[in-house]
């Protein structure tokens, strides 16, 4: 048992760790770009000192290790692309049919690459609002997103990403009027965020899902050929018959008993209420108080 609760608490205090870096992800990437704006700012509008000493005959000259930045660059590719082309490797390997074939599968990976370099900047900064928000005590609520059909309008992608387009625009005139050779190192951040309504609007449309399908890019085995669950569910919903009518519940006797049973007692439990001098609820028919409960209503009836 003992050994059960060490290796459940060092289970515990992994996840945790993990959690923690992922959240801290974001934000320290966000401060990364900051204070690398921050020093290219002080490194042009402040001048470094070559003469620190009295009577010093040779000045320091500022030392740029460019190889720092070449193998931060470089370890950050090689985790961002590796993972992907290792399971592009092993969809190829297993199926590549059901991705669409071997050229298919590889315009959906480089399409994917640039999609999400241009959605990650993004990302960023909901994750860090999200994350400054949370340790401000602001109250988080979690919201199931829509699982059908939708399209993102351009009123509400200007309400999301309106400050995302701003600072995107004045971080880049910003070095550019600072540095401008600084400005290509930033492009792949601030212009992402610059073309982040835009983005929002076309990646939701509808009709842009449609025909990449009918390209065949970023196919999945599943959508090739159904797992046979889904196409029982597929067939089960063509089957059915169509949603009966208001009018078909009163000609139907069948239907208009079940019906009624479906319904609320709405009614039932509001005449209980007026009899034992209760006040109606909140909705004006649904009185709370003696004899009441949520769960069953008045004298057991079911509400």
């Amino acid at each position: 048992m003992a050994d059960a609760a060490a290796g459940a608490a060092a289970g515990a205090g992994a996840a945790a760790s993990v959690s923690s870096q992922v959240l801290a992800s974001a934000p320290s990437w966000f401060a990364s770009l900051l204070l690398s704006t921050a020093l290219v700012s002080v490194s042009v509008l402040a001048p470094p000192p070559y003469f620190v000493e009295p009577h010093q005959l040779f000045p320091i000259w500022p030392e740029w290790r460019t190889q720092w930045a070449f193998a931060l660059a470089g370890a950050t590719a090689f985790l961002l692309f590796v993972p992907k082309l290792l399971a592009a490797a092993l969809a190829w390997a297993r199926d590549r049919g059901g991705c669409g074939g071997a050229s298919r599968l590889a315009l959906s990976v480089l399409a994917e690459f640039a999609l999400s370099a241009l959605l990650a900047p993004i990302r960023m900064l909901f994750h860090t609002q999200f994350v400054a928000g949370a340790l401000a005590g602001r109250r988080a609520a979690w919201k199931s997103p829509p699982r059908d059909d939708s399209e993102t309008r351009w009123r509400e992608a200007f309400a999301r990403h309106g400050w995302h387009t701003l600072l995107g625009c004045a971080w880049a005139g910003f070095v550019y009027w600072l540095e401008p050779p600084f400005l290509w190192w930033l492009v792949p951040v601030a212009g992402a965020l610059a073309l982040s309504i835009p983005l929002s609007v076309l990646t939701s449309r509808i009709s842009a899902g449609k025909r990449r399908r009918r390209a065949r890019v970023f196919l999945i085995p599943e959508e090739v050929e159904p797992p046979p669950e889904l196409a029982r569910v597929r067939a089960a919903v063509c089957e059915a018959r169509p949603l009966p009518r208001f009018a078909d519940a009163v000609r139907d006797p069948a239907l208009n008993a079940l019906m009624c049973a479906a319904a609320p007692a709405r009614a039932r439990r509001a005449q209980l209420g007026a009899q034992e001098g209760l006040p109606p609820s909140r909705d004006g028919n649904v009185p709370r108080g003696r004899g009441y409960d949520g769960r069953r209503g008045y004298d057991g009836c079911r509400g």
